[in-house]
């Protein structure tokens, strides 16, 4: 791990790339789906989504995770193969 890392470097890359991703349906603010994309943020060295309007945090679990980088991946290949 290089200096100033963190363990879910990762984890938090990926739920970035999938909100980048234009061919899904993005991750929304739990009160209020016109608030800005939430971002992956670590706090407490747990991983959550948050909405910087309103301050909604959803706690990611390991199904949501699986989900984004098997979305990541298939989208990933996809353009690999020309088809994107």
């Amino acid at each position: 791990m290089s200096a100033g890392s963190h363990p879910l470097d990762d984890d938090l890359n990926a739920l970035e790339d999938y909100q980048k991703e234009p061919y899904v349906h993005p991750l929304t603010c739990g009160h209020d789906s016109t608030h800005p994309l939430l971002e992956p943020i670590i706090m407490n060295n747990v991983l959550y989504l948050w909405c910087p309007e309103c301050d909604y945090r959803q706690k990611v679990d390991s199904d949501l995770l699986a989900m984004a980088r098997n979305t990541n991946a298939y989208y990933a290949k996809l353009r690999e193969g020309g088809m994107l």
